[in-house]
């Protein structure tokens, strides 16, 4: 009885640790959101301190004082335009504008090879828009995303469900991959793209994101190795083929799972810009965008804090309104079916 209640007692202290924990990290992520939307809806001389009398607006809310404007009207000094009208992210969505071009030499090439921004709608030489940044977003998410949840999970469902030499092997080949560093990839990797022809296109980003081996492929194994196999010999009996097997029995099981991995992957996409500025640097994304115009551009409009932050939120709002929408699909439990053994 002893050994049980220091078992309760040693549970209950983890369990209470554990959660503060994962409280403090809840409550740092909320409020850093929070003040970055709130940040994005001040006025730079609101957030710098600029206005007569009042001290630097860090972290309270936005002034909303109609007298800080001066007599001839023309310097605003509060954050109704901002607050009201959503100035900055107007402001930023109108700077949302690349020109830029890629130069590289590639093997058997006595030139630099010149790739100019994609641009899908409008004038080249002005540069991409906001829509030909967003399109380039949307190909890059949606389609990255749906690659890297898709090609682990085949992999593994092969190597979890046919017992052949070249499918354990595989399996091992994945296992070392996730234990073995490969340091010093990206010159190898940037040279064999270049003399390809498949560098800064969105088809050779697809063929970098075709492997079927990472942290997620050891989750579909695990899935699909616990399956029944008597879902498999119910359809051959019935005359179903491997692909029918596959991909209307065994992948529906997991549509719950894949989409999770989707998700998690679409997030990770949404916010990465340096795969696009080592491998992708014509094709301008969202966050490619910001990382460019706040960091590199010389529009110093754009390089003030407030302006930053709408830059920011204009990259994490779309992601939170995806997670409310899909959360309850995506967090539900698993089924693993009803055959009884």
């Amino acid at each position: 009885m002893k050994k049980r209640q220091k078992r309760n007692t040693v549970t209950t202290v983890i369990l209470v640790i554990v959660f503060t924990v994962l409280i403090i990290y809840s409550l740092s992520v909320i409020l850093s959101l929070l003040w970055g939307v709130l940040t994005s809806l001040k006025s730079w001389y609101d957030f710098e301190g600029r206005i007569p009398g009042a001290g630097k607006n860090y972290l309270g809310f936005p002034n909303l004082d109609k007298s800080l404007v001066s007599p001839n009207g023309k310097l605003i000094m509060h954050s109704r335009r901002e607050f009201f009208e959503l100035f900055n992210y107007q402001t930023v969505v109108k700077n949302f504008k690349m020109s830029k071009t890629t130069e590289y030499y590639a093997s058997g090439s006595l030139a630099k090879i010149s790739h100019s921004t994609k641009v899908w709608f409008g004038n080249a030489e002005k540069g991409a828009t906001f829509i030909d940044i967003l399109i380039n977003t949307l190909l890059y998410t949606i389609g990255g995303a749906g690659i890297m949840c898709f090609m682990p999970a085949l992999t593994a469902y092969i190597t979890a469900k046919y017992d052949y030499v070249w499918c354990k092997a595989l399996h091992i080949i994945n296992i070392v991959i996730m234990c073995i560093p490969i340091v010093g990839r990206y010159p190898t990797e940037l040279t064999f793209l270049r003399n390809s022809g498949l560098y800064d296109t969105m088809l050779g980003n697809y063929v970098q994101k075709m492997t079927g081996s990472g942290t997620y492929y050891l989750v579909y194994y695990a899935f699909f190795k616990g399956l029944s196999n008597v879902y498999r010999d119910a359809a051959s009996i019935d005359g179903a083929s491997e692909f029918a097997i596959t991909f209307r029995i065994y992948f529906p099981l997991a549509q719950k799972m894949i989409l999770t991995v989707f998700l998690i992957q679409f997030v990770n996409l949404w916010n990465d810009y340096q795969t696009l500025y080592l491998y992708l640097p014509s094709y301008p994304t969202l966050a490619y965008s910001v990382f460019y115009l706040v960091i590199e551009s010389s529009n110093s409009q754009l390089k003030t804090i407030p302006m930053t932050m709408a830059a920011c939120m204009l990259l994490a709002v779309p992601i939170l309104i995806l997670f409310i929408i899909f959360k309850d699909k995506l967090m539900g439990s698993i089924s693993l079916g009803g055959i009884k053994e």
